[in-house]
């Protein structure tokens, strides 16, 4: 799943991202919104919605890293996951 400015996949922190993040690190996996481990993140309100991206540890790392890298990352564009987020909360106002 992929989130872009057009298609922002987004799930509920709470109900949905929370339960499975939990499953996925018991089984040794990890699960993080991009920055930080999803059972990390504070709940702010039960409507809250994150980004989840969730895999094997190395699977996750890899992803990350080439979302929240500068320039030259996996999809040969410059940028950052940072930077979309700052771009989406743009439209989002």
């Amino acid at each position: 799943m992929l989130h872009t400015v057009a298609h922002p996949s987004r799930l509920s922190l709470l109900y949905e991202v929370c339960p499975l993040g939990f499953l996925i690190e018991k089984a040794g996996g990890a699960a993080t919104d991009g920055m930080m481990p999803v059972l990390d993140i504070e709940v702010k309100g039960y409507q809250q919605k994150v980004n989840f991206i969730a895999g094997s540890k190395e699977d996750v790392k890899y992803v990350s890293e080439e979302l929240n890298a500068d320039e030259g990352n996996a999809s040969g564009k410059k940028g950052s996951y940072a930077n979309l987020l700052e771009i989406e909360g743009k439209y989002a106002e």
